[in-house]
């Protein structure tokens, strides 16, 4: 592809916008980027000028003091025209970007610091339940074999079994292992926002 469709990608515009920009029809720079025309002379020039400003007014995102590549906070330094900052200031992202991205990073920690707890809580009631049913069975069968039947209700042994092989469904291995993975998740997804607030923090410095 042509110079023109990397300016394109790189400036996330359409084709159309270029097209208006240099002044030529769609057809011509879609045209011109499979290499089955060329552009006029003045669209050359045009097309020029912007790659030349593009690289001027864009560098790599590089700490002053470390040189440690700051990359995954945005690759490209970008330039604010008009009355939103002086001519010929640079910047990455604002204070104020970074600031709200930190405000979202420690609640979403929290959140998930919080979901974590709750799924451990769940976890430990689930596996207290399941012991419980298991006591409850082994109790019910053994009284089953022991007592004489006349002595004993066995509709209600037979409404404990019940219960206890339900409890024991619900509260088995398959329901412990997503509870579980479910802790695994909000405890790696708290790890991760607590990381990635911590960069944030050192890029300020």
């Amino acid at each position: 592809m042509k110079q023109s469709h990397s300016l394109c990608q790189r400036l996330g515009i359409k084709q159309e916008d270029m097209a208006v920009y240099l002044g030529v029809s769609v057809d011509t720079m879609s045209q011109y980027e499979i290499y089955r025309r060329s552009l006029p002379s003045g669209a050359n020039i045009k097309l020029l000028n912007l790659e030349i400003l593009l690289a001027e007014k864009t560098r790599p995102l590089v700490r002053e003091d470390t040189g440690e590549d700051m990359s995954h906070f945005g690759n490209e330094a970008q330039h604010l025209p008009g009355n939103a900052m002086q001519e010929g200031t640079h910047y990455f992202h604002s204070t104020a970007h970074r600031e709200k991205t930190q405000k979202i990073l420690q609640r979403h920690a929290a959140n998930c610091r919080h979901k974590a707890y709750l799924a451990e809580r769940k976890l430990e009631l689930m596996q207290h339940k399941f012991n419980q049913a298991q006591q409850l069975l082994l109790v019910m069968e053994a009284l089953k074999e022991k007592e004489p039947p006349e002595s004993i209700d066995t509709s209600w042994i037979h409404v404990m079994r019940q219960a206890a092989l339900k409890k024991l469904d619900q509260n088995g291995l398959p329901a412990q292992t997503k509870c579980r993975l479910r802790l695994l998740s909000m405890q790696q997804q708290e790890k991760i926002a607590g990381q990635m607030d911590q960069d944030l923090q050192d890029y300020r410095m």
